[in-house]
């Protein structure tokens, strides 16, 4: 990634980033600003949330993301948080719908009662359906799943040889053989 032509307020010489307080020393920020290094649309989003503590790691942050990654970056960040997770960090949640006939939904409560049983106190219906998961995912290493048809173990093949002299019990043999398919 090659330096960013300035643009905006940037390529007309405002004296501080925007954003910035006038008393508030940021100096990489303001430096990198006025080299043009990183767009201002990027120099905008950074100012408003780093302190001389974070300024460099929000300056890497810059010329490491797009200007739309950046902007998901500091959405819903304060004042002199850091980029990139960590405690505050907002995690993506998943939302997944079941609709079951009246006998599935059935089962899942009753399934749902048994794992809440076996778990520890105060476990919630969300950790039963990981553990669920975590169980399927445990059988399936086990080679255990259910559904999947079972390896057998081989058929019985008999070869009985027929001569010339009409049928010999001694060109009997019995082998095993793998199943077909």
């Amino acid at each position: 990634m090659g330096a960013e032509a300035p643009s905006g307020p940037a390529a007309a010489g405002q004296a501080h980033p925007p954003c910035q307080a006038p008393g508030e020393k940021l100096p990489r920020i303001e430096a990198t600003f006025h080299s043009g290094e990183i767009s201002w649309t990027k120099i905008r989003e950074i100012a408003r949330i780093a302190k001389p503590d974070t300024e460099k790691l929000w300056l890497d942050a810059a010329r490491r993301l797009t200007c739309r990654e950046l902007e998901e970056e500091v959405t819903g960040k304060k004042s002199g948080d850091r980029p990139g997770g960590g405690l505050k960090a907002r995690r993506t949640k998943y939302r997944e719908e079941l609709y079951f006939p009246p006998e599935g939904k059935a089962t899942w409560d009753l399934a749902i009662r048994i794992l809440l049983k076996q778990l520890p106190p105060g476990s919630t219906p969300r950790d039963c359906v990981l553990e669920m998961a975590r169980r399927v995912i445990e059988s399936d290493r086990a080679g255990k799943v259910a559904g999947k048809k079972a390896k057998s173990p081989g058929v019985d093949l008999v070869v009985y040889h027929v001569g010339r002299g009409g049928p010999r019990r001694r060109a009997f043999r019995h082998r095993r053989c793998p199943a077909s398919a």
